[in-house]
């Protein structure tokens, strides 16, 4: 009989990857290669007689041969990235590396072929690197799969087997790429993701780049002649990676070891093609100074996710250990230290998300399309809750005649029997087309596996599908949660009317989840006309910041050529976001006026693409450029109390640095430009601070200023005007908006202008100012200007007034820089 659920669970991992099934209630973890091993390097090799190798043999090549040989490429799932292999003549993308990590787990199974599974994926994984995953299951020939959280699978791992846990506890899950923290909470049975956070570019990969530019480069540097080699994008790149794997070996031996000594010979060669052969000494003490600002990074996200959700550390129940990194002593030092004294280590840190996704699994029935069914046996329709909180439930069996090709007897009856031969609800007849109902009876906290037996009136036994069944007790688990926000670009009234990410659903709403908000077109839309578009831009990201800072989803574009009639400025538009469990999303925009809808699927193929290095450092001199504007303005406005700029100074100096040494990396390139734009969202929260009040103290100081003009000098036109525009003063002051402060404060100005203009005495007070501080403005043409002043002092002196005055006063704001 084929599997009814799917059983089997793989975590896709940046540097190991595994995979688990479940029977019965027992969890095993399959074995690979020559050596036997439980984890398979996520790591992939073409040999020179086109031979493809993956894992640890594969693995063994990268220093010898690293133009074929390749690592990593999960944190390049959604990219542009290739991986070109010359013994291939051929490109590979992140998907098609990552398809072939899936087929080698997939042939770890020797007793069954399997075409359904879960794939684990970073909480914080952005939609398209999602979509690069599905692609990469599709690719490995899997017909179903699902994919889950990992925190939510180390959380299964860690209940399952145990009894009355009630409480939360924090996913510490430091992988080779990635970092996710999460809150898990269980009540009453249902585990429930509270909260997470995370950074798709925090792992250990980072601290083996950390001894390499760090440690090892130096030391070259220093012992050989290498300049050349350092001096030159590609050279340097390629000097890296040779190194990349001693530098591994060293952060996992310093685990265990106090010293360690990376001696290897001939790995590259210097400038003048001789091999370099050294030793390379380090220490656990240089080993943890080099590692330790990774792990406090890691430790800040955790601290600011108990904050945003009130909860002290002290309330945790223990703080889960996920990932390889977190067998290092200084990082479980640290977390004792400061986040909670007890840690959870009893589940192998590298397996457990496999298992917990094996776990899953169980609980998700594989689509009766999608399985093998012999219909000339007797097909049921079997109604059961895939995972419980309950120790006894009702099952529902029926015969669906309907399905089933061969004869059914008159009369049918049927026998559960759970796996353990304890419990079974002996002979009950399925009475013509009608639902039987039992009482299942579970054992607590494990899978309850119970087998569907039928038999005829005679006792014959007849043969049906599906014949089994399992559901785990003592676990409930709730829908997983969002991990961003989703959202449309829009323009924001509020500070700068600017164009803003507006929210349609909110991170951490459970999913599956639709949701809907309403716009208004900008422009209109003349029918039949091509060049008339509305783009409706869909993001990823945090609400209420800039697009720019966001991850670009997918776009609905309306045309005019699409409509059959005129949609008018100002039409509503409303914008429907839909998403399912395993996060493909659906968009829509609907047309009010002209009851229409149009649809749009994310574009399953779309990748992005890396910002170059010398890109990314002009951007870093422009936020230091802002920034520096800012120090200013806050010296003028005195105390500030949002993010101090001395600490985001020092966060762009070191992307900066993080920028140079990892100069045509295109992974780096990456990790850079989300560490930039974070930073650039606190510039501009600092900016939207900083200007209003200047903004309002200007518009103030001008509406004195007009009405002292208004009060002394204006009729009653200009009366009506000032006061039409202190309503628009008072809404753009409620709504702290710049832009509509700037636009009344102009009014002002003009109105008061316009009053001036008129009195002979506003045009001697400027030309006399402007003739007592003669020596202080820095002139165009300096001689003419004296000309000009000396002349039109002469006629204010012979008591003359004419329009010659206002000429000659607009001739001198001409020469005025």
């Amino acid at each position: 009989m084929a599997r009814q659920k799917i059983d089997y669970g793989i975590d896709l991992g940046t540097t190991n990857s595994e995979i688990a099934r479940m029977d019965n209630g027992r969890i095993t973890i399959f074995r690979h290669g020559p050596r036997n091993k439980e984890i398979l390097p996520s790591c992939v090799h073409f040999t020179k007689r086109r031979q493809m190798l993956v894992g640890d043999m594969a693995y063994n090549a990268i220093s010898k041969d690293k133009e074929n040989t390749f690592i990593e490429f999960k944190r390049a799932m959604g990219s542009d990235d290739i991986y070109h292999s010359t013994h291939m003549d051929k490109s590979y993308t992140p998907e098609e590396l990552s398809a072939e990590i899936l087929k080698q787990l997939k042939r770890a199974v020797k007793d069954e072929e399997f075409s359904s599974v879960v794939i684990t994926v970073p909480a914080a994984f952005d939609q398209v690197q999602i979509e690069a995953t599905r692609r990469a299951a599709e690719l490995a020939g899997f017909e179903y799969f699902q994919l889950l959280q990992e925190p939510i699978a180390a959380s299964l791992a860690f209940l399952y087997d145990k009894k009355n846990i009630e409480g939360i506890w924090l996913v510490f899950d430091f992988g080779g790429g990635t970092f996710d923290a999460a809150l898990v909470g269980m009540e009453e049975g249902i585990m429930k993701v509270i909260d997470h956070a995370g950074d798709n570019y925090l792992g250990g990969k980072n601290m083996d780049w950390l001894i390499v530019d760090e440690k090892i480069i130096p030391h070259l540097e220093e012992n050989f002649s290498i300049e050349a080699i350092v001096n030159d994008d590609d050279r340097r790149l390629d000097l890296r990676w040779a190194w990349k794997r001693y530098a591994e070996e060293a952060k996992i031996t310093l685990s265990d070891r106090a010293f360690y000594i990376i001696e290897e010979e001939s790995v590259c060669e210097d400038d003048n093609g001789n091999k370099i052969d050294t030793a390379i000494s380090i220490n656990r003490s240089e080993f943890e100074q080099l590692i330790s600002p990774l792990i406090d990074g890691a430790i800040s996200i955790c601290k600011e996710l108990l904050t945003r959700n009130r909860l002290p550390s002290s309330d945790l129940m223990t703080v889960l250990m996920v990932g390889g990194p977190t067998y290092i002593p200084l990082l479980r030092e640290k977390v004792k230290n400061e986040l909670y004294k007890n840690i959870n280590v009893t589940i192998d840190p590298m397996t457990v998300v496999a298992q917990g996704a094996a776990i899953f699994a169980s609980t998700k029935p594989i689509p009766v399309e999608k399985q093998p069914r012999d219909y000339s046996k007797i097909q049921l329709i079997l109604g059961y809750p895939d995972t419980t909180a309950e120790t006894e439930l009702a099952f529902g069996i029926k015969v669906d005649k309907e399905k089933t090709k061969g004869t059914v007897p008159s009369k049918v009856f049927a026998v559960v029997t759970r796996n353990d031969k304890d419990w079974t609800t002996g002979k009950i007849e399925l009475e013509g087309g009608a639902v039987l109902v039992v009482r299942l009876h579970l054992i607590e906290n494990t899978t309850n596996g119970f087998s569907v037996e039928l038999f005829d009136e005679t006792g014959n036994r007849l043969a049906c599908e599906p014949n089994s069944i399992s559901i785990l007790q003592g676990i409930k688990i709730a829908q997983p949660p969002l991990p961003h926000d989703i959202g449309i670009s829009a323009t924001v009234i509020g500070a700068e009317e600017e164009e803003l990410i507006v929210p349609i659903l909110t991170k951490g709403t459970s999913l599956p989840i639709v949701s809907k908000k309403t716009f208004f077109a900008p422009k209109k839309l003349r029918p039949g006309n091509s060049s008339d578009v509305l783009k409706i831009v869909v993001w990823e990201g945090k609400g209420g910041t800039k697009p720019i800072r966001n991850t670009y989803m997918n776009e609905i574009r309306i045309s005019g050529d699409m409509l059959s009639s005129l949609l008018p400025e100002r039409s509503e538009v409303t914008v429907t976001i839909r998403i399912d469990e395993s996060r493909r999303v659906k968009t829509s925009a609907y047309l009010p006026y002209l009851d229409k809808t149009i649809e749009k699927v994310m574009d399953p193929d779309y990748t992005l693409s890396a910002v170059s290095t010398d890109e990314l450092a002009h951007q870093i001199e422009d936020e230091k450029t802002r920034l520096d504007d800012i120090q200013n303005k806050i010296q003028q406005v005195g105390e500030f109390a949002g993010p101090k700029p001395t600490e985001i100074e020092k966060s762009l100096i070191e992307i900066d640095d993080l920028n140079e040494k990892g100069r045509g990396d295109k992974d780096r390139s990456r990790e850079v430009q989300k560490r930039l734009n974070e930073i650039a969202v606190k510039i501009d929260g600092i900016e939207r601070s900083i200007n209003w009040p200047q903004v309002e103290n200007e518009l103030t100081e001008e509406l004195k200023a007009t009405e002292q003009v208004v009060d002394r000098f204006g009729d009653d036109k200009a009366k009506q005007i000032l006061s039409q525009l202190k309503p628009e003063i008072e809404k753009a002051i409620e709504l702290k908006n710049v832009k509509r402060a700037k636009d009344v404060k102009d009014k002002l100005l003009q109105l008061k202008l316009n009053i001036l203009f008129q009195r002979k005495e506003y045009w001697v007070s400027v030309l006399t100012n402007i003739n007592e501080s003669f020596d202080e403005i820095q002139w165009s043409d300096r001689s003419k200007a004296r000309d000009l002043v000396d002349k039109g002092s002469s006629l204010l002196a012979s008591g003359q007034f004419s329009d010659e005055i206002k000429n000659i006063v607009f001739e001198l704001w001409g020469l005025m820089p």
